[in-house]
């Protein structure tokens, strides 16, 4: 597999353990969806490729934490300077990222529901949401940042927002 088709999802820290053992801290949108995957790449130096399979994973904290099959590659990466976690393409267009479950969900102001999400897309500092307000069908953005969202309810398909009347007064 060429590094060129592969989707970094996290870097690995340097506290890879002889038993295959090792913690990496992937992007907090990321963490719960690849939980269930198994194979992986490895991307070692910004050069070599390796498949990787790991068992073993959970959460732990904002880190993703496992443990290789091969317990062997460990003592490859712990030479290495950069070792990053990837995934090929089709793996990662079929996970459903848990913003993308937000999508449809109705925003609450003031305790109100004021419109809808109808999408989200990252600007490459955080995430926003384009809702539609119900009052005139206008659309707005909302930074999915603390000053902005309160709760995300993804239970009961709601999305708690404060500080937003001068974003619908725009």
């Amino acid at each position: 597999m060429d590094k060129h088709n592969l989707i970094k999802i996290g870097r690995f820290g340097y506290n890879f353990q002889d038993d295959g053992s090792f913690e990496i801290r992937v992007n907090a949108n990321f963490q719960t969806c690849f939980l269930p995957i198994k194979e992986f790449f490895v991307i070692i130096n910004d050069e070599m490729v390796r498949f990787v399979v790991m068992e073993n994973l959970y959460l732990k904290g904002a880190k993703l934490t496992g443990r290789f099959q091969d317990p062997e590659i460990i003592t490859e990466l712990k030479r290495s300077e950069k070792v990053w976690l990837a995934l090929d393409q089709d793996t990662f267009d079929s996970l459903t990222l848990p913003q993308e479950e937000l999508i449809g969900s109705d925003l609450i102001y003031q305790d109100q529901k004021i419109g809808t999400i109808t999408d989200i897309f990252n600007n490459s500092a955080q995430d926003i949401l384009v809702v539609t307000l119900e009052q005139d069908e206008k659309s707005i953005m909302i930074p999915d940042v603390d000053e902005y969202v309160i709760t995300k309810d993804y239970d009961s398909n709601r999305v708690i927002v404060k500080n937003i009347q001068g974003l619908i007064d725009l």
